[in-house]
């Protein structure tokens, strides 16, 4: 793996770690207060689908580098 993929993978795992710890304080708020505040929702939603994305990609650009096609093209082909 070259020095720019494991930045990138650094990147997205930071991404990670940042989103994780950025979903802290949600956890600790109850049912009715969640529910209760759309800012709250539509930021956990957005944190969370970055977190998604970012592990998605990590795991694609693993794939390729283990010299499987990309999922992608997969997806397509289907």
């Amino acid at each position: 793996m070259s020095p720019t993929e494991r930045e990138i993978i650094r990147r997205k795992l930071l991404i990670i770690a940042e989103n994780l710890k950025a979903l802290e304080p949600i956890m600790n708020m109850t049912s009715e207060e969640y529910i209760s505040d759309v800012y709250k929702r539509k930021a956990t939603e957005r944190l969370l689908q970055e977190l998604i994305e970012a592990a998605i990609d990590i795991n694609s650009h693993l794939i390729v580098q283990t010299g499987h096609a990309h999922p992608m093209i997969i997806t397509k082909a289907l």
